[in-house]
């Protein structure tokens, strides 16, 4: 029975479409959590920054990802589904981190869409889904 699932989402409405997904999963399952997580991917070049300019606009990018995320929560319908948020910023690779934090919750499923951006973003994120599917320990639903 799946209990816990992850969803990873890039800010868009289409990756949020996963959300729906999940809660449709877990329905009628009162004890499941969707644990909500959008990982910040900070530039390659960043993190040999250690200025106190970078450092606080890291921590701007998490406080609005945080606020996006408890947004959400006001949104939809969690009659039945506890919902959870992280947010994550990181300098390497986002399917990794994607994949670490299903193992660090201890999900039974990734529910994520393919394409959550437009242009190049678009075809970036559809490899980390493809990268989530190879390295993924657990089951991995990809919405459209």
């Amino acid at each position: 029975m799946i209990r816990k699932i992850l969803v990873p989402l890039d800010g868009s409405n289409l990756s949020e479409r996963a959300l729906y997904t999940a809660i449709e999963v877990l329905k009628g399952n009162e004890t499941s959590t969707i644990v909500a997580l959008q990982v910040l991917a900070l530039s390659e070049k960043s993190h040999l920054l250690e200025s106190r300019d970078f450092k606080r606009a890291k921590a701007e990018e998490l406080r609005l990802a945080n606020l996006y995320l408890d947004s959400l929560k006001e949104e939809l319908d969690l009659s039945h589904t506890h919902l959870e948020t992280r947010a994550v910023a990181v300098h390497d690779d986002i399917a990794q981190t994607i994949v670490d934090q299903a193992k660090l919750e201890n999900v039974d499923l990734i529910a994520l869409t393919s394409h959550g951006r437009s242009g190049l973003n678009k075809l970036l994120f559809g490899s980390v889904a493809e990268k989530v599917v190879r390295l993924s320990p657990v089951s991995v639903l990809i919405a459209r």
